[in-house]
């Protein structure tokens, strides 16, 4: 490794946290209650969805990739979780159901890009329209609710005072540290986003 490769990633990484502190010092200046344990934790409750999608989006730029389509797998899924529920699906076979197409949506942008050798940036960007479009086409305009009390209960529950969201979050960080941190295979994904052509 280049010598020079850690002091680089310390700066890089030095410079992130700087930043965050910098705005976490204006907002707490702007408002005293922004640091409080409570506000945190609500905020960590809030970006749980996100949190889990950026991870997911660190690893496909980690390996030199890029997807647009994200958000509208995100909805695809979602919607067809709501579809599946009321009209009489179980809820756990609904919601593998609906991880079932976020993966089949996955391995379909892989498939476009590897296969077919196009750009991702292209693949995504056009099938983000095709998985928005039939979200859209599924929800016909309408919206789903009345899901079992089981269902949102991971949602809505708590263990003391951290929420149950924040507890998957921080899970699913450690998961992706050691995955691409102490593991062969993800080392080698984030040696292809790096230099490709080292990595063969």
């Amino acid at each position: 490794m280049n010598r020079m490769a850690i002091p680089r990633d310390l700066a890089r990484s030095a410079g992130l946290v700087l930043l965050l502190l910098g705005a976490m010092a204006i907002f707490t200046a702007l408002s005293p209650d922004f640091l409080t344990s409570s506000n945190l934790l609500n905020m960590a409750r809030l970006d749980t969805e996100n949190g889990i999608i950026a991870l997911g989006m660190a690893i496909v730029i980690a390996s030199g990739g890029i997807d647009l389509s994200v958000g509208a797998i995100l909805g695809l899924s979602s919607v067809v979780l709501g579809y599946s529920s009321m009209h009489g699906v179980p809820i756990g076979m609904a919601i593998a159901l609906a991880l079932g197409i976020a993966l089949l949506c996955g391995i379909a942008n892989g498939a476009m890009v590897v296969l077919l050798r196009l750009h991702p940036l292209l693949v995504t960007l056009g099938t983000l329209a095709l998985y928005r479009g039939l979200a859209q086409g599924i929800l016909n305009g309408g919206a789903f609710s009345n899901f079992p009390s089981s269902f949102e209960l991971p949602g809505q529950s708590y263990i003391g005072t951290v929420p149950g969201q924040t507890i998957v979050w921080a899970l699913v960080i450690l998961a992706v540290y050691v995955l691409t941190r102490m593991t062969a295979s993800g080392r080698k994904l984030v040696a292809v986003g790096i230099n490709e052509l080292a990595a063969r």
